[in-house]
């Protein structure tokens, strides 16, 4: 009798599981099909963009999405795209006020024992001015940088939102130690920047989007040339490399002109967007390396005693290295930042696994 009621118990729950294991299946087919129209999405999108999905901005004959219409399906996909995403990962978001807290606690930490601690405090303090007059927004500037490459991968608006507090953060620390002219050419980039990245988030090409894109590449063009004149004559009041910058800058720009002119507008919001993003995350990772820099010279001093190895160390060599070990890793940073501002990321990603995966023969060896 026990055993009957058992194999009745036993084929029902094994009944439970083929129908469950068949439900996965159906599940998993779907999504496979799923993966494949998007892949599909992706290539015809693609297409579209190189051959161009709308007539010459001057002839606008082909008609394109309603601008109330897409303004609602934009913000309606980011609200949930938005909101799924805060509700999930939530051991990733814990992660990061977890490194916030520990970026806070560092600095505020070798700030007073230097305060405490140190003749003269005020002379070394001095040289870690970021530190010394914005500790907390130092703190946001390195923090916001890094935390967005935590998450595999956040969606656009969660990305946005991110770059534009790190934006704010970055324009305190300049509007106190830089040029008045500088500030105000970063403050109009914020603003180029708030703009492309709603633009950015539009899900459907508008007539009204063409001509606002147009328009900020206008003045991305006119605003970087105008500072890029004052930043040849005075090269050392502002930001290193600022003349390279703002020439690639100028020149993405131009080409997203030209693209738009031409009638495409997917690939001129992609170079405009890069080119505003790529200038203003240069910007913030030179802030990052500098706070870095100045967190570590202030750890240094606190912990240079007779009993310390740190006092038989040269900082000025030391300096150097950890400089050129912190710019490496921000130029790798921005590098592929571009990628996935390009939207080639992925491309690039199967492009390097091939060439590394691919067998090398020397001889009678065989290596990858």
């Amino acid at each position: 009798k026990l055993f009957h009621k058992t194999d009745s118990a036993n084929r029902s729950n094994l009944l439970k599981v083929n129908l469950l294991q068949d439900k996965i299946t159906v599940a998993f087919t779907r999504v496979l099909d799923a993966s494949d129209q998007i892949d599909q999405k992706i290539r015809q999108f693609a297409g579209k963009a190189v051959a161009g999905e709308s007539d010459n901005i001057l002839k606008p004959s082909l008609q394109l999405n309603e601008f109330n219409a897409a303004l609602k399906g934009t913000v309606r996909l980011n609200s949930i795209l938005y909101n799924y995403f805060l509700k999930t990962d939530t051991a990733i978001h814990y992660i990061s006020i977890a490194t916030l807290l520990i970026m806070l606690g560092w600095i505020f930490h070798v700030r007073t024992r230097t305060l405490r601690f140190i003749e003269n405090p005020e002379i070394i303090l001095g040289q870690a001015n970021y530190i010394q007059r914005n500790p907390v927004v130092s703190a946001l500037v390195v923090t916001l940088a890094i935390v967005p490459y935590f998450y595999d991968p956040p969606p656009v608006v969660f990305l946005e939102t991110l770059f534009l507090a790190v934006m704010v953060c970055t324009l305190i620390i300049i509007k106190r130690h830089f040029l008045r002219e500088t500030f105000n050419f970063l403050c109009g980039l914020f603003l180029l920047a708030i703009a492309y990245g709603i633009s950015n988030l539009f899900v459907q090409i508008t007539h009204i989007d063409r001509y606002v894109t147009l328009l900020l590449n206008i003045v991305a063009i006119i605003s970087g040339t105008i500072i890029l004149r004052s930043a040849k004559k005075a090269t050392s009041d502002h930001l290193p490399h600022t003349c390279t910058a703002l020439r690639i800058f100028i020149g993405l720009q131009i080409l997203s002109l030209a693209l738009n002119l031409s009638g495409r507008f997917s690939l001129a919001k992609i170079l405009g967007v890069t080119a505003v993003f790529n200038l203003w995350f240069a910007i913030i990772l030179f802030f990052v390396v500098q706070v870095l820099i100045q967190g570590l010279f202030l750890q240094f001093q606190v912990k240079k005693d007779s009993k310390s190895i740190i006092a038989y160390l040269d900082y000025a060599v030391l300096k150097k290295k950890i400089r050129k070990v912190l710019a490496t890793l921000a130029t790798l940073l921005w590098l592929f930042f571009l990628l996935q501002n390009l939207n080639i990321d992925d491309w690039a990603a199967d492009k390097i696994t091939d060439l590394l995966s691919q067998p090398r023969n020397i001889g009678g060896s065989s290596f990858s």
